[in-house]
């Protein structure tokens, strides 16, 4: 293996210009401060994570690495949110002028739990079809759910929605004329959802969009059940 590595070329960037993460001859000290935020944000050391994130942000404006930059961005944004800091979460997110299709769903997902703790269901939701429209319009005339990357965006857009829907009807009286049509809209999403997962030839998007699945009917039944008991 060493052989291999020491046979393999090297690679040269230009002076001042950030090299992607598979030149492995050029390594720069913020991107291996953003890895490292990362993993004290996955142990739950959320004041290092935010403090190595933020400097290495400043080191990625620096260099222009804005590859780099939006992935910090979107980290700092999951640490305020993981504080209760959420309307900071949601300003520092306001950065981000350009993203990847994953970005966007990492973003939209923190954006809709930050508006739902916030109270603003409505802001929640237009997020989500924000989303779901800038995904159509990168994806143009090509099946989304043929590409990897545009079919786990979906399926975690997919979820967010559902998962509006199950806050809005929670926060319906029962009694009130909108509950059963809002019921009406969540199951036919569950339809719309069960009928893509059969037919999808994606075998992780199918695994993941299951288990999120049964996750989000499990909240839907247990708020019926609950409703069935006040009656």
């Amino acid at each position: 293996q060493r052989q291999g590595l020491e046979e393999a070329p090297r690679v040269s960037t230009p002076k001042g210009v950030v090299p992607p993460p598979w030149i492995i001859n050029d390594v720069v000290v913020h991107v291996v401060w953003a890895d490292v935020a990362r993993e004290c944000f996955l142990r739950g050391d959320l004041a290092t994570a935010r403090e190595l994130a933020m400097e290495a942000k400043r080191h990625a404006i620096t260099h222009g690495d804005l590859r780099t930059l939006r992935v910090l961005i979107i980290l700092i944004a999951r640490v305020d949110h993981a504080q209760g800091k959420h309307a900071e979460a949601i300003e520092g997110l306001g950065e981000l002028q350009d993203s990847t299709v994953s970005e966007l769903a990492d973003m939209t997902d923190i954006l809709f739990e930050c508006y739902t703790f916030l109270s603003k269901p409505v802001w929640a939701d237009d997020v989500v079809v924000g989303a779901f429209a800038a995904v159509k319009q990168a994806a143009g005339d090509t099946e989304t759910l043929e590409v990897p990357r545009f079919a786990k965006c979906l399926w975690r857009l997919q979820r967010l929605q559902l998962q509006s829907m199950v806050v809005v009807l929670r926060a319906l009286p029962p009694a009130s004329r909108d509950f059963f049509p809002q019921m009406q809209k969540v199951h036919q999403h569950q339809r719309i959802m069960r009928e893509a997962l059969q037919t999808s030839k994606l075998s992780v998007q199918v695994i993941e969009g299951c288990i999120n699945f049964v996750q989000l009917m499990l909240d839907v039944h247990t708020l019926l059940e609950r409703l069935m008991i006040q009656d």
